[in-house]
């Protein structure tokens, strides 16, 4: 298939996915009346699907956002995540959306017909999931060498960025998706002109014992990013508090990596509710900026797990975040961001993480060792000769350059 008619293909195929998910679940069954034919009739004028286990968070996250909370999980009964509905309406049919006009209602939802039109979306989604998958497998099986060389490697800065992007691909209308650093909200250079909120550190936002309080800071955060054109929030940092004398503590959360773990995860998920990015880093145990990007982190496997890896893990397992960022330093002789062990090994084997890893940025790492690590994208720009010359050596594969460029384009399809 054409490469840009494929690719358009999947945007299109991405779209749709995306409006069912914000469609009303009716919208697949017959019309639902109540006993009362005096009732008002109702149209569905919008609906929100949140998948996530953390009941109570969802139901914040959609009445934030103004939605009427329906309390049942709509996956009850299967292996997969639990799945939370929001609603809003209208008695003004001009304002339903066209699909939503199917769905004439006097009085409001039935849970049996709201549970057979469940199954016919889910059905539907999972269909076009299926489709998704092959699209892209196919786009990137048509990529050349080059390509895919490209893409593995960080972009030019446009518009306010000036932490460099990813993706940019114009021929294919593949988009650079520009990335903003800000641990205390969005940092734009002051000649831009244009001004941010200049929210509380990390370390004071930890002392609220309240990851609520996190999530409405990552949510208007992520907000100030997407009004200026950007789509990677470069935050949380989540490094452990193991010396006051480390230059980023403030950055950080915590020397309790459940207090850390927890409080990031509410800022990821309010990051990411606005389908923007954010950067969970510096992974891993990256606890000191003197000498940083060659100091040898030294500690037992135990002490890994327990303090410097779990919070981590507590994030990718409860927030599912879409993106981490590697860290500068060796541990135990072996550089972070070349670590298959820990990239491959324990944060996607392990813990079940299915999003893009990237590079701090201007690593000392190889680069095609990187990737060969899973770490998928090299900051804040790549060695795309590099890649070339490994795989004409025969120490790097094509296949393992298409994974890698994969999952940097799944972060890409998130983005609004």
């Amino acid at each position: 298939m054409n490469r840009n008619l494929s690719l358009k293909i999947l945007s299109v195929l991405l779209v749709i996915a995306t409006l069912m998910a914000s469609l009303p679940l009716g919208v697949f069954a017959e019309e639902i009346k109540t006993d009362d034919a005096t009732e008002a009739e109702v149209y569905i004028k919008e609906v929100k699907l949140v998948q996530s286990d953390d009941k109570d968070w969802a139901k914040m996250l959609l009445k934030n956002n103004g939605y009427t909370f329906y309390d049942a999980n709509l996956n009850e009964g299967t292996d997969g995540e639990a799945i939370w509905l929001g609603y809003k309406t209208t008695t003004d049919p001009t304002e339903a959306s066209y699909d939503m006009k199917l769905m004439n209602m006097k009085g409001g939802f039935t849970r049996t017909s709201m549970e057979k039109a469940l199954e016919s979306q889910k059905n539907a989604l999972s269909e076009m999931a299926s489709d998704l998958e092959y699209l892209m497998d196919e786009f990137v099986a048509a990529l050349s060498l080059d390509e895919l060389a490209h893409l593995l490697g960080g972009q030019p800065n446009t518009g306010v960025a000036n932490t460099w992007g990813f993706g940019n691909l114009p021929q294919y209308n593949l988009p650079s998706a520009m990335t903003a650093d800000g641990p205390a909200g969005l940092r734009i250079k002051p000649e831009c002109g244009v001004n941010t909120t200049a929210f509380p550190c990390s370390t004071l936002l930890a002392c609220t014992w309240d990851p609520e309080v996190t999530f409405a800071v990552g949510e208007a955060g992520a907000k100030e990013v997407k009004e200026n054109n950007l789509a990677a929030w470069l935050t949380p940092a989540v490094n452990i508090h193991r010396s006051p004398l480390c230059g980023r503590n403030f950055e950080y959360y915590s020397e309790d990596p459940f207090l850390a773990g927890t409080m990031a995860a509410g800022m990821v998920k309010g990051i990411q509710s606005q389908h923007i990015a954010p950067s969970v880093k510096h992974f891993a145990i990256n606890n000191k900026e003197t000498n940083r990007k060659n100091s040898d982190s030294r500690l037992s496997e135990r002490a890994a797990r327990e303090i410097y890896l779990k919070v981590f893990e507590i994030i990718v397992k409860t927030a599912k975040p879409w993106y981490i960022m590697s860290s500068y330093n060796i541990i135990n002789g072996h550089r972070a961001s070349e670590c298959r062990d820990l990239l491959t090994g324990i944060l996607r084997d392990e813990w079940g993480f299915d999003g893009m890893v990237s590079t701090d940025w201007w690593t000392h790492g190889e680069h095609y060792k990187e990737v060969k690590a899973g770490n998928d994208l090299k900051m804040a720009s790549g060695y795309p000769e590099r890649l070339l010359a490994a795989v004409e050596a025969g120490v790097l594969t094509r296949e393992e350059m298409e994974t890698c460029v994969k999952r940097i384009l799944g972060v890409i399809l998130r983005l609004d």
